[in-house]
This record gives C-alpha cells, sequence and structure tokens, in this order.
C-alpha cells in the first residue's frame, strides 16, 4: 500500500472513531442535557390571559367595582405558519371585522409594505449589498436602510384594505412565538360568528374582563384604576420581580395596586407537549375585597 493510500484509511478511521466517541457522547455521557433542550424545544408552557378579576364591595356588600366580558379576538402560533399564510390571514380578519377605528402605525405600515414587496430588495444598492457581503453592514443595517426608504409615496400607494391589514400582521407577529396574542377587543358577537366560520390557523375567539363601575365616578381615586393587557413601564420593574407576563393587566394605582396579587385571579396554564395543547391548571376568580365604608 503506497502512503497516500495509506493516509487516507488512516484519516477515515480517525474521522469514523472521532464520529463514535461523538455519538456515544451525545447519547450516553450528555443524553439528560440534550432531552432537556429538546424539552424545552417542543414541550412549552404559556399563560392564557382569562381569569377574572376580583370584585370590591362596600361594607354592605354593594358592587363598587365589578367586571364585564368582552368578545376578544386571540392568536396562537402553535401550528407551523408561514409568513404568506400570516398575510393570508389578516386579509381575511380585515374583510370579516370592523376596524374604522383602527389608525395603523408608521411603522405597521412599512413593515407590511416592506413583506409585501419582495422586501424592498430593490431599495438597497449594490454597494449597500457588497459592504453587507463584506460584514460591514449586517442585517438590521439593511433593514433600517429600507425603512428610511419607504416613502410616503410608497405608503400612499396602499389601499385601506392593506393598511388595516398591516395593524393585524403587526399583531400576529409581535411577542414570542408560543404567546397568547391579543389581536383585538370589543368584536361584536356577529363578529365572533363570521371569525369561527372562517376556521383560520391560530385565530380564536374568547372572552375577556374589562372592569366597570357602577357608581361612575364616586371613589375612583381610592379604587383605582387597571392596565389594559400590559404592564405600564413605570411598574415593569416592580410586576417582573413578582413574577408577572408584561402582557398582564394589573392595578396602576389607588386600592387595585395596592391589593393586586389579591383581587388578580390565576390565569390558566397551558402546555405545548409533542404538538399537542394540554390544560396543566384551571384559571382562578380572584378575590373579593370588601371594604369598611
Amino acid at each position: 500500500m503506497n502512503k497516500s493510500k495509506y493516509f487516507i484509511y488512516s484519516m477515515l478511521f480517525v474521522l469514523m472513531m472521532l464520529g463514535s466517541i461523538r455519538i456515544y457522547k451525545i447519547c450516553h455521557v450528555e443524553h439528560d442535557k440534550y432531552a432537556r433542550a429538546y424539552d424545552s424545544i417542543v414541550n412549552r408552557e404559556f399563560t392564557f390571559y382569562s381569569a377574572e378579576r376580583g370584585k370590591i364591595i362596600d361594607i354592605n356588600g354593594k358592587v363598587l367595582v365589578d367586571n364585564v366580558g368582552i368578545n376578544t379576538l386571540m392568536f396562537n402560533k402553535l401550528d407551523v405558519i408561514n409568513r404568506t399564510e400570516e398575510i393570508d390571514i389578516s386579509y381575511k380578519l380585515v374583510d370579516v371585522l370592523n376596524m374604522s377605528n383602527i389608525v395603523p402605525s408608521e411603522y405597521m405600515l412599512k413593515t407590511f409594505y416592506l413583506i409585501t414587496h419582495d422586501n424592498c430588495d430593490d431599495l438597497i444598492t449594490d454597494e449597500e449589498r457588497n459592504l453587507k457581503s463584506m460584514r460591514k453592514l449586517d442585517s438590521d443595517d439593511i433593514k433600517a436602510l429600507k425603512y428610511s426608504r419607504i416613502n410616503d409615496d410608497m405608503i400612499a400607494s396602499m389601499s385601506e384594505r392593506d393598511k388595516l391589514a398591516s395593524y393585524i400582521y403587526y399583531k400576529l407577529e409581535r411577542g414570542y412565538i408560543y404567546q397568547n396574542k391579543i389581536i383585538l377587543k370589543n368584536i361584536s358577537d356577529m363578529e365572533v360568528a363570521k371569525v369561527n366560520e372562517l376556521n383560520l390557523k391560530g385565530i380564536s375567539t374568547t372572552l375577556t374582563w374589562k372592569r366597570i363601575y357602577p357608581y361612575g365616578e364616586t371613589l375612583r381615586s381610592i379604587l383605582g384604576s387597571v392596565s389594559d393587557n400590559s404592564v405600564p413601564k413605570e411598574l415593569k420593574d416592580y410586576y417582573l420581580d413578582k413574577g408577572l407576563n408584561l402582557e398582564a393587566s394589573v392595578g396602576t394605582s389607588g386600592l387595585e395596586y395596592q391589593y393586586d396579587e389579591y383581587l388578580r385571579g390565576m390565569d390558566s396554564v397551558y402546555e405545548v407537549k409533542n404538538g399537542r395543547l394540554i390544560i396543566k391548571k384551571e384559571e382562578q376568580v380572584g378575590g373579593t375585597l370588601q371594604l369598611s365604608i
């Protein structure tokens, strides 16, 4: 056997040995580590924001603060849904929802324009592409250049349907992939029926809860206020320390803030296990706070 063949066979043998050692290490030595990593990817928990907040009553049992259920459109990307499908979902929802009071932001409009116009690659020069290939510009730089070059005339060319679809698309995309996302609140019963008829991937309708005050502004400064499905920036650290998701509705002032932990219900917790949705913890209504007045 000549030296070149001997060298090739030796290298193949070494590579096979290294491969075997690596496989043994993965299957036996580091099995638990990779099993945990796999489990964290395919089996995830997420919260469904559905728990009713506790009531506030006076000394005689009269309700001072109550809740009313409102129809809410939700999205969860449990299924494999690509961008084209999300665009299609956005248009289909626009066609059945009353969105006359919706005003999409400039960012929403530019984002939707970009994805529906071949990512606006024509707005980038050859020189800039070369700079990216040389790693002098990164993907974020290129994206920023595109957004800066989508002008008013381009936005004006979008139809009203396109603009409203940009709002829906933004809501579908924001947040974590396994997180339940609120798309639109206060939709009518007719709209609920129309949405359910469409049977769109990841789209569902449910009841969420809104605070009502039977006695109007009486004692409002004492009773306080509740945020609308998001933690205010100034209270972010306070509620993060308590382990809350920043999408939660929380007390922001008065008794609602002081007794938030007692009044706030426990949202239901679901687990995605091997592609199946399993309820892990049932929701619990918040406690009723009785005042001495």
